[in-house]
C-alpha cells in the first residue's frame, strides 16, 4: 500500500505533470497516459489482495468506469475477487479486520483524489484543443490576444439544447451585451465559430449608429458627434425593423448594415442572415438590453440574453488604446473622450444587463 500513497501523495504535489508511473521498478515521473495510471494502481492493489487477504476493491471498478468509460478488468471480476468457498461446513465468513478496513478506505479516498486530479488535467487538455481548433478556424481570425477562449463552449453547448426545443418556424434569437472592450465582438465569432458557421450568423448592432452626416442635423451637433456611442446616437428603430424582419418575417434573405470603424460611419448591406442556413442568430452590441431611448422595445426579440460582465476601469484603459483610430482626435482627446463619453456609455450598458439578462458569464479578456 505504500507505493500507492506514495504516488498519490507525489502527484498532488506535482501540479505541473500531466500522470505519475507508480511502478516500484520504474521512476515516479514520466509521461504516462491515464489508462497507465489506471493500470499500475490496480497491479499494486491485486499484489495486495493477494499478499495480505485483503477483500477485492470493488468500489475501484465503478470509479474506473465512470472515469475512462469502460469497466476494469481481471481480479476484480475474475475468480480472485470472490471471496474464497469455505471447506469447513460449520465456518462462517470472516469480516475484514479493522485495520485492512481502515486502509481500504484511506487508500479509496487517496486514489479518487488522485483521479480527481487527473480529470482536471484532462479536461484542461481538452479545452486547450478545443482552443487552438478555433484559433485556427478562419472564423474566429479576428481573435484579440488579450482575449481568451472560457464561457463560449459551455455557453454554445447550452444554446444547441434550447435551440432544439425552440419555435422551428423562426430561428433561436439570441442577444449578447458587453461594454466596451470586454471582448463581446470577439466572443460572438467563438459562439458561431463553436456553434458551426453553416447554423450561426452573428449580426452585430454597430452598423445602426446614426450616420455622421445626420448627427450634424441634431439640435446640438458638436455635442451628439462628441457622445457617438450613447444609446441616443444610435438607431433603434431602424434595428427593430430588421430584427422583426429576421425574427417574424418570411424573406429567405435579410441584410443589414455593418461598421467601419476608421471610416466612422455605417456600411450598407455588410451582413447576411440565410433563412434556410441560419438557424441561430446573434446580435451583439451594447445596448440590446437597454430599457430607455428607443431600445427598450428590442430585448423581446430574443430567445436567451447574455451579459459579459467586465471591470468597466480595465476595458476604459482598452479603449484609450483601441479608439486612437477614431478620425478627428489626437490621442490626448482620445483619451479624456473614453473617460467622459465611454465609461458613461459602459455603466449605461451594465445597468440594464444586469437586470434583464438571461445568463451572465465573465469576460475573458485579460489586464
Amino acid at each position: 500500500m505504500d507505493d500507492v500513497q506514495e504516488a498519490v501523495e507525489l502527484l498532488e504535489e506535482q501540479n505541473d505533470v500531466t500522470s505519475v508511473r507508480i511502478k516500484n521498478d520504474m521512476p515516479k515521473l514520466v509521461d504516462a497516459t491515464r489508462e497507465d495510471l489506471i493500470s499500475d494502481i490496480q497491479e499494486t492493489i491485486e499484489q495486495a489482495v493477494e499478499e495480505n487477504s485483503m477483500e477485492p476493491l470493488l468500489g475501484l471498478t465503478s470509479m474506473q468506469e465512470a472515469i475512462v468509460g469502460k469497466p476494469m478488468m481481471s481480479p476484480f471480476h475474475a475468480s480472485v475477487a470472490q471471496p474464497k468457498p469455505s471447506t469447513s461446513a460449520d465456518a462462517s465468513p470472516q469480516p475484514a479486520s479493522p485495520s485492512n478496513t481502515a486502509d481500504r478506505g484511506g487508500l479509496m479516498a487517496d486514489i479518487s483524489r488522485k483521479f480527481r486530479f487527473v480529470e482536471e488535467e484532462k479536461k484542461t487538455v481538452e479545452e486547450a484543443a478545443v482552443s487552438a481548433s478555433l484559433y485556427m478556424n478562419p472564423a474566429t481570425e479576428k481573435i484579440a490576444p488579450h482575449v481568451k477562449i472560457t464561457w463560449e463552449p459551455e455557453v454554445a453547448e447550452t444554446l444547441l439544447h434550447l435551440e432544439k426545443c425552440s419555435n422551428k418556424n423562426r430561428p433561436f434569437m439570441v442577444g449578447l451585451v458587453g461594454i466596451p472592450g470586454s471582448g463581446k465582438s470577439t466572443s460572438a465569432d467563438i459562439l458561431a465559430a463553436v456553434l458551426g458557421n453553416e447554423r450561426a450568423i452573428v449580426m452585430p448592432m454597430d452598423g445602426f449608429h446614426v450616420p455622421l452626416a445626420d448627427l450634424a442635423e441634431f439640435p446640438n451637433p458638436s455635442d451628439a458627434i462628441y457622445r457617438r456611442g450613447a444609446p441616443d446616437t444610435f438607431n433603434p428603430d431602424a434595428l427593430h425593423k430588421d430584427l422583426t424582419r429576421i425574427a417574424y418575417g418570411d424573406e429567405s434573405s435579410v441584410t443589414i448594415p455593418g461598421f467601419d470603424h476608421a471610416e466612422g460611419d455605417p456600411i450598407p448591406d455588410q451582413h447576411t442572415f440565410d433563412r434556410d442556413q441560419h438557424r441561430i442568430v446573434i446580435c451583439e452590441g451594447l445596448y440590446l438590453l437597454h430599457d430607455d431611448h428607443g431600445w427598450d422595445k428590442i430585448k423581446s426579440f430574443f430567445d436567451w440574453t447574455i451579459y459579459i460582465d467586465a471591470d468597466v476601469d480595465t476595458c476604459i484603459e482598452r479603449l484609450k488604446i483601441r479608439n486612437k483610430c477614431i478620425p478627428g482626435y489626437t490621442p490626448e482627446e482620445i483619451e479624456i473622450r473614453c473617460d467622459e463619453v465611454d465609461r458613461v456609455n459602459a455603466e449605461t450598458s451594465r445597468d440594464g444587463a444586469y437586470k434583464y439578462a438571461s445568463q451572465i458569464v465573465k469576460s475573458g479578456a485579460s489586464n
